[in-house]
């Protein structure tokens, strides 16, 4: 039996279990996942194993987002903080990210479990991060009266800039974790190396001119502390791990 195809086999059964654990046939159940740690264990597999190679059959396509059904952006431009976002979680994420000029559309490239982690945090993030900005903003002018157009902005890109900081770090500490571990290492990277593949193939980018704008540094430092501090897993979306304060 070749390797994929008792990969194949071990999925085929550890999906017999779930079936038969939904309906509530615990027998049947304990059966089938004692038959799949069984040849784990005789081929010295782990369910990452089988987990990974299901994951590089995905195929890799496009996946478009518009920035106004986020509540943000007009319908001829992409916010450019939400650009930023996008960008950032979709590289963490094994994804790439693009937009069309002229437009409000975000598009993310990737495999499908890539993707739906990163428009899924995307669409969260957006919401989150411009209701705190308007709390931010709020609170400065009830402390300095006032505040230049350009503060809440400011406070966004620096949000942006420290939540690109914490995964960045998030990274290297996995890097570091899997030194050695040449399987894993290529596991970190397969994602965005399909998605540039992808890319190259399917898509004439060109770069964007960059647009200089003011920035007001109080803001800009508020919010990249407070992107630093977010906890970005799932479950815990917009809550800071200094219970959400904002400093």
């Amino acid at each position: 039996m070749t390797h994929e195809a008792l990969l194949l086999r071990i999925r085929k059964l550890r999906d017999h279990a779930d079936s038969a654990a939904a309906i509530g046939n615990e027998h049947e159940a304990a059966a089938f996942a004692a038959k799949v740690s069984e040849l784990l264990a005789q081929h010295r597999l782990t369910a990452t194993d089988i987990d990974f190679s299901r994951y590089e059959q995905e195929d890799v396509q496009a996946e478009q987002v518009d920035t106004r059904d986020m509540g943000v952006g007009g319908a001829r431009k992409s916010t450019p903080w939400v650009s930023q976002l996008a960008s950032t979680l979709a590289s963490h994420h094994g994804c790439r990210m693009y937009y069309t000029s002229g437009t409000s559309r975000i598009t993310i490239v990737g495999k499908e479990s890539d993707r739906a982690v990163a428009t899924y945090l995307l669409s969260r993030l957006v919401a989150d991060l411009d209701r705190l900005s308007r709390k931010a903003l709020k609170q400065y002018k009830a402390e300095y009266e006032y505040a230049p157009r350009y503060w809440r902005r400011s406070w966004l890109e620096g949000a942006v800039d420290g939540i690109r900081r914490q995964l960045r770090d998030a990274r290297v500490k996995r890097e570091q974790q899997y030194a050695g571990n040449t399987t894993a290492l290529v596991r970190l990277a397969t994602g965005t190396e399909a998605a540039d593949a992808w890319i190259n193939d399917n898509v004439r980018l060109r770069s964007a001119t960059p647009r200089y704008a003011n920035t007001h540094s109080g803001a800009y430092s508020s919010g990249r502390s407070h992107g630093a501090a977010m906890n970005l897993n799932a479950n815990g979306l917009g809550q800071s791990r200094s219970n959400g304060a904002l400093r």
